[in-house]
């Protein structure tokens, strides 16, 4: 049985899809400040937050599964941020 609230969080969770899709297409065309006033800084402690707020419900749902059943499969990895790494021209691979 559907109730009110899990329309509401299915709705919300598809909503917070499509932003951060919005904001992915505005920074991957340089056009950040079309879609938003906050400045980098705000967004990227924002985004790290909404990151580790994720990761800490997957953890804390997978380990409450794991207490009832054993799981199928090992756990998914830890979504991790990692610093993109930049390769001078002259040491690139073609």
């Amino acid at each position: 049985m559907t109730t009110i609230h899990d329309l509401d969080t299915t709705d919300r969770l598809d909503e917070l899809l499509d932003l951060l899709d919005t904001l992915h297409t505005a920074v991957s065309e340089n056009q950040l400040h079309t879609v938003t006033l906050m400045s980098q800084r705000d967004l990227l402690g924002a985004l790290r937050e909404v990151v580790f707020t994720a990761q800490e419900t997957i953890t804390e749902l997978e380990a409450r599964a794991g207490r009832k059943t054993k799981p199928a499969q090992p756990p998914t990895p830890l979504l991790r941020i990692v610093p993109k790494e930049v390769v001078p021209a002259e040491t690139r691979h073609a």
